[in-house]
């Protein structure tokens, strides 16, 4: 008995090791990858507006003092019914772009420009009332207007601009849009059952946006693992390049930069393989459909070479 209770516990502990090695074997290549990836000599700077939103079935659920589930799904999108407001902004100011005439290029950057995905929460919220015939009176204030209360929203979308460049006279700009409706897993298989349909996303001359699917990217292998939902938006340029940007849903990775980063750049490889190549490409990763998730992840590639993407750091 006692023989069986010491093999029991020696077998416990060796798989608690193999568990612990491969974790930490899985950590280790990762990093590996972030160490070994091409850096560009770009600056960038961004202006990232974060949407919130709900639907009026969902102020109705609130009111109801029901639980709410938000999910913007594409089989059920109409414009019409849908209330949005900007609750936060992920900026990096103009100057980081600056790198050209500066003797030690990154080194010289401002502190501001070390900063990453530091969002800046601003007082818009949204206020409404439903009246007795189901009516309901709303308003997006700082502050609530008498009779009624405050709804908390779902992350719903990114709007602004993204510059990449060596000047911030000569930067290229890229306006940027992009929102939540079929950016989950369990809406990719589910047909349309309504007459709505998200309106077309991304400039359609530089080849819009896909329809969301779920992925993972190839490498390195641990991120096999790491499934998650995800599309390609392409925008055009102000002067004419075109940028991939890969929207996805946020997961743990998104915790440190540098995975992110190896996420990111295994997601570009494989999504961008086919079709049109582009100039540069993005990550931007958010916990879409989330009440109050006021978190916004950006990661950016030269594509130059498009086997051995750049990071813009």
């Amino acid at each position: 008995m006692a023989s069986g209770m010491r093999l029991a516990l020696r077998m416990l502990v060796l798989l608690l090791a193999a568990i612990v090695f491969t974790a930490a074997a899985a950590v280790a290549w990762v990093a590996l990858d972030y160490w070994r990836m091409p850096v560009s000599e770009r600056g960038f700077a961004y202006a990232l507006g974060l949407q919130l939103g709900l639907s009026m079935e969902h102020l109705h659920t609130l009111n109801e003092g029901r639980p709410l589930k938000v999910v913007f799904r594409r089989r059920e999108h109409d414009e019409w019914n849908k209330i949005t407001w900007q609750r936060a902004q992920l900026a990096r100011p103009g100057n980081c772009l600056d790198i050209a005439n500066r003797k030690n290029g990154r080194a010289d950057l401002p502190a501001m420009c070390a900063e990453h995905d530091k969002l800046t929460a601003n007082d818009n919220r949204l206020f409404y009332s439903v009246d007795a015939d189901r009516s309901i009176s709303l308003g997006i204030k700082d502050t609530a207007p008498p009779g009624r209360v405050e709804a908390k929203g779902a992350v719903f979308g990114v709007e602004g601009e993204v510059s990449v460049g060596e000047t911030f006279e000569s930067a290229t700009r890229f306006k940027i849009e992009v929102t939540a409706p079929g950016l989950n897993i369990a809406d990719l298989n589910t047909p349309p059952t309504t007459m709505f349909e998200p309106e077309r996303e991304g400039d359609e001359q530089a080849g819009g946006c896909d329809l969301p699917h779920e992925v993972a990217a190839s490498w390195p292998l641990p991120l096999r693992l790491a499934r998650t939902a995800a599309r390609v938006c392409r925008f055009r340029a102000n002067d004419g390049k075109v940028l991939a940007l890969v929207q996805f849903t946020s997961g743990p990775l998104q915790a440190r930069r540098w995975t992110d980063a190896v996420m990111c750049r295994g997601l570009v490889r494989d999504l961008t393989r086919n079709g049109t190549r582009p100039d540069f490409a993005a990550c931007l990763g958010a916990s879409w459909n989330e009440i109050e998730a006021l978190a916004l992840h950006v990661e950016l590639f030269d594509m130059s070479d498009p086997a051995h993407p750049r990071h813009l750091r």
